[in-house]
């Protein structure tokens, strides 16, 4: 963890060196992908859940149905 704090100390320092145009950029491309890493994990999520539904592994019912 201490690691990973000086590392993510490091980048910031190197990020405050940018032009402000550049950080913003850069700002710019990480949330581009971080909205592409959850749409691809919702695209995962969605694929097991068709195939659990394909395969059968699926229950449905009301939730005292499904808990009890």
């Amino acid at each position: 963890m201490a690691t990973e704090s000086v590392q993510i100390q490091q980048v910031l320092h190197n990020i405050e060196i940018l032009s402000l145009e550049d950080q913003e950029y850069l700002i710019s491309v990480i949330e581009k992908r971080l909205i592409e890493s959850r749409r691809m994990a919702l695209k995962k999520r969605a694929e097991e859940a068709i195939a659990n539904y394909e395969s059968g592994d699926v229950c449905s019912g009301s939730i005292d149905e499904l808990l009890g």
